[in-house]
């Protein structure tokens, strides 16, 4: 009798929780929350979990909703319960935890008590982008997470150091103390070891290369010289001076390099600096076997490899570019020649720090870091109060295009990031950088591109569903907001980025993309897997991009992007948008 008794007890209490959950999601939608229903409706799930464990607490989805209001909806007044939101960075769910930090960074000014998690977060959290996220918060904070910063940045894990060095850099208030220390976390370069190479940073000898010669092939023209006045490291470096654009200068080693047979990659590292390299130059490095054949390397993990190690980018005054050259592990030992080779018109290049055998390099890399804002939603409306759009175009003078701004000349770099949520807008704009570019997603992805990617806190996609024409810009307008909240001078290009919705094919059965055979184009919601007799799970089936109708459709959402825009206040900041979409931006197709 007990133990039945018991068991309906038990029975009443879980409906009853049944009950107020319903309750709580019938009062107040997720979509039509108010300041109260979000604070009440996070309280009292938390309530709720406090009564009857892991009901409804522990479910992702209603944590979700609920930090989603305090992100995007919420007055900027109103404070959520900073204790329970700080509870959510040990959740189980990645996303909760990447939601719950960025809800703490944007109410920084009120989550001192939430100082020592964002520190665990930032050491040991599995997703780099919720360790960022905390690293950014904890900058914001100020001075209440001044220790926590301090222990960071002194932290054993390289990574932990240069991730809070550089959420620091983007603060707008930092301490004295903490930014010497930013300093010593997060050092311009690292040093490399000795390597086989008997004189690969040109210090010895007065003016004559130690284990280095210097050939001019095919009509070439120039010279060498050791010069005292540039260096990377020491006292000096080799400047290569080529005069005409026929041929190229050969830079080889005297005698061959021994390398010993081994199991781990072989590198060879260099750098360079050049300030007058036409872009038709190229710097080679090059390895030649006993069979006199030259080599770029068999350890290269991609053809990007080919162009970063090759075009001849020129840098501002005492920045040095790395070139580097990999070779695959051989049970033999070589005797391998090294050529530094320049080709191309005429310009001048200076070497420094030639190693090989290179110490592998290890580099570390930094958790993403999300925006930091530097003005108010209302301090930038009253800046654009009254502001005229600047008319811009791209002409040609004759010898290149150039763009103008009213028609003056606005500059030629652009500052572009795939991730806007990650994007250094205020640093270029400080820069002098005229034009930034903010990609704005046209799909049904509200952000996530599914359950193992993560993806920026979104308001809705713009385009949920090809069965109607009902389209959602608010997201749009979010991200043009963040991005002037951070800039206070540029103007934007929009980025469209085309993603047809899921279903479209599903409700245009007729732009289903087919090949000779009959097969169906599959792929995930960005990129095109190849074409399938049938969809694994995941797949979706994509719409011919030489199709007329798809384009069309996507033609006219862009078309009510445009026409919203022009009834916000950030209309005279766009200067222009671009279309894109595919594998890589450009409709490229495999």
């Amino acid at each position: 009798m007990r133990n039945s008794c018991a068991r309906a007890g038990a029975r009443r209490r879980w409906l009853r929780c049944v009950l107020m959950a319903a309750a709580l999601m019938i009062v107040a939608p997720p979509r039509a929350w108010s300041e109260s229903d979000g604070s009440c409706r996070l309280l009292a799930m938390t309530e709720l979990a406090g009564m009857h464990g892991q009901l409804l607490s522990d479910r992702a989805t209603d944590l979700l909703e609920a930090l989603k209001y305090w992100l995007l909806a919420a007055p900027s007044d109103a404070t959520p319960p900073i204790d329970r939101v700080t509870a959510c960075l040990s959740h189980s769910d990645a996303m909760v935890r990447q939601y719950a930090a960025e809800v703490l960074l944007r109410y920084a000014d009120r989550a001192a008590p939430a100082v020592a998690a964002l520190a665990k977060a930032v050491r040991s959290d599995s997703e780099a982008r919720v360790r960022g996220t905390a690293a950014a918060a904890l900058s914001a904070i100020g001075n209440p997470a001044n220790d926590a910063l301090r222990e960071l940045l002194l932290d054993a894990n390289p990574r932990v150091r240069v991730t809070v060095a550089t959420a620091l850099r983007g603060s707008q208030t930092i301490s004295e103390e903490l930014r010497s220390l930013v300093e010593f976390a997060s050092p311009p370069i690292g040093k490399h070891a000795a390597s086989a190479i008997p004189d690969g940073s040109f210090e010895s000898g007065d003016d004559e290369l130690s284990g280095w010669q210097v050939e001019l092939h095919d009509g070439a023209a120039g010279h060498w010289e050791l010069d005292a006045t540039r260096s990377r490291s020491g006292r000096r470096s080799l400047k290569l001076v080529k005069t005409n654009g026929v041929g190229y200068i050969d830079l080889r080693s005297s005698e061959p390099i021994v390398i010993p047979p081994g199991k781990e990659v072989v590198t060879c590292r260099l750098w360079f600096h050049s300030e007058d390299a036409p872009i038709s130059s190229a710097l080679l490095l090059r390895v030649e076997g006993e069979d006199g054949e030259l080599e770029m390397g068999d350890a290269a993990r991609s053809g990007f490899e080919q162009q970063s190690q090759t075009h001849l980018r020129n840098q501002p005054p005492h920045v040095w570019n790395k070139r580097v050259l990999e070779l695959k592990p051989s049970d033999q030992a070589r005797r391998l020649y090294l050529h530094v080779i320049l080709y191309g018109n005429p310009t001048t290049v200076w070497l420094d720090d030639i190693a090989f055998p290179a110490t592998p390099w290890k580099g570390v890399s930094i958790d993403p870091i999300p925006p930091q804002p530097r003005y108010s939603t209302q301090a930038v409306l009253e800046k654009l109060a009254g502001e005229k759009p600047a008319h811009f175009a791209v002409e040609n003078d004759g010898k290149r295009g150039v763009m103008l701004r009213d028609g003056e000349p606005a500059g030629t770099v652009l500052h572009y990031a795939f991730r806007p949520g990650n994007a250094d807008f205020g640093g270029f704009d400080d820069a002098g950088v005229a034009l930034q570019v903010v990609r704005i997603p046209i799909d049904d992805h509200a952000g996530v591109l599914g359950e193992d990617r993560f993806g920026e806190p979104a308001m809705g996609p713009m385009w949920p569903s090809a069965e109607s024409s009902e389209y959602d810009f608010r997201e749009a307008v979010r991200r043009i907001e963040l991005a002037l909240r951070q800039m206070p001078t540029s103007r934007l290009i929009l980025a469209l980025h085309v993603n047809w919705p899921r279903d479209y094919v599903q409700h245009n059965p007729d732009t289903k993309w087919l090949d000779q055979r009959g097969r169906g184009a599959a792929g995930n919601v960005m990129f095109l897997r190849g074409f399938e007799e049938e969809l694994d799970e995941g797949m979706i089936w994509w719409p011919s991009p030489y199709q007329s109708k798809p384009l069309e459709d996507a033609a006219e959402v862009i078309r009510g992007l445009v026409t919203h825009l022009r009834s916000t206040p950030y209309w005279p900041r766009i200067a222009g948008y671009f279309v894109m979409g595919g594998h890589d931006g450009q409709f490229h197709i495999r």
